[in-house]
């Protein structure tokens, strides 16, 4: 990943095989070490509990792999397979945005055979104790699906969360750039980012510009094109 500037690799895991003999014993956590993961036992024992597992894996192992890969990009996503009912872990790594892209696309196109365990927007992986369902009583958020209904919740969450990061750049940011910054943390494509930025253009809480900053545009059209934040508020 340090040497070949567009290398890929792919790490699949047999998840529900992984989760059935998983535990909070010394031989898990040799096996884990051995090959450069770190689960802790609380951890394991506590997702034990809430029968999340597959969130746990998703949410928690993943992060050690980025890490200690190299890469720049990554996708943490599930095969499902219709036929075993056992779900397979496809881990996903490259070191341009254009090749997580490009990733994330195919499982938007094939959506019947992938899954998500975690949120929609910005923060898909990230812990939310609104939503915890041992401290709230509710159910948990239904899996996401990579169908209609998880796009429509995919633009909604970054309605609500793009504006607040392109304000930290007071004088804007092209699209590479933020897409870049931010395509690890969504289950969203590129196009999906702009379908998100389009509509908040349209509500006049973001302006797009091209690049020397005197064409505006209704949307984005290449990635030099500079986001930048109105004063509008908005609520959605």
């Amino acid at each position: 990943m340090q040497s070949l500037k567009n290398a890929e690799i792919i790490l699949t895991f047999a998840t529900d095989s992984l989760i059935d003999y998983l535990n909070e014993g010394p031989e898990t956590q040799r096996r884990l070490s051995n090959v450069g993961l770190d689960l802790p036992s609380s951890e394991i024992i506590n997702s034990k509990q809430h029968s999340q597992w597959r969130w746990l894996i998703q949410s928690k192992l993943h992060q050690d792999i980025y890490e200690k890969s190299g890469a720049k990009h990554y996708t943490p996503f599930f095969i499902r397979s219709k036929d075993a009912h056992r779900d397979f872990w496809l881990v996903h790594l490259s070191g341009h945005a254009t090749a997580r892209d490009v990733m994330v696309g195919l499982h938007w196109e094939q959506n019947t055979s992938f899954a998500h365990y975690g949120k929609a927007g910005l923060n898909m992986l990230g812990y939310d104790l609104d939503e915890d369902p041992s401290i709230t009583g509710q159910r948990p958020l239904s899996n996401f699906y990579f169908d209609e209904t998880a796009e429509s919740l995919c633009v909604n969450s970054l309605l609500n969360e793009i504006p607040d990061r392109i304000a930290e750049h007071k004088a804007g940011i092209d699209f590479d750039s933020f897409f870049s910054a931010w395509t690890n943390t969504a289950p969203a494509t590129s196009e999906i980012f702009k379908l998100a930025i389009r509509q908040l253009v349209a509500f006049d809480v973001l302006k797009v510009t091209d690049k020397t900053g005197t064409i505006k545009r209704t949307c984005v059209q290449r990635g030099s094109d500079v986001i930048s934040r109105t004063r509008v508020k908005y609520l959605f």
